[in-house]
């Protein structure tokens, strides 16, 4: 279920996505692979802003953790968008009665 975290303080906060606890609780890697080597993923949330749409698994990120549970960030779970019905078909626009205005040096 997604997740949205809410930054309660006045600076912005950047939280690094490391491999262990992020990517295998997920099933999801989202590290980028440069060479062999793995580099974390990061998210910035701005300060007083909230970020949404990430997997539940940011709640093992250990600064997550810690900030969470010094009230300096705020987890919700967000609710699954109930799958959209067929948009209604749109009224073909009214044909143009050919009326310009004339351009600059056309007059």
């Amino acid at each position: 279920m997604p997740v949205a975290i809410r930054n309660r303080t006045r600076r912005q906060v950047i939280i690094i996505l490391t491999h262990a606890p992020f990517c295998e609780t997920s099933g999801e890697c989202v590290c980028e692979h440069v060479g062999a080597r793995l580099v974390p993923s990061a998210r910035t949330i701005p300060a007083l802003g909230t970020l949404g749409g990430l997997s539940d698994a940011v709640s093992h990120v250990a600064k997550v953790r810690s900030l969470a549970s010094a009230g300096l960030l705020e987890l919700r779970t967000q609710q699954q968008p109930a799958d959209r019905a067929e948009p209604a078909e749109r009224a073909e626009p009214a044909e143009k009665t050919g009326h310009k205005r004339p351009r600059r040096g056309e007059r």
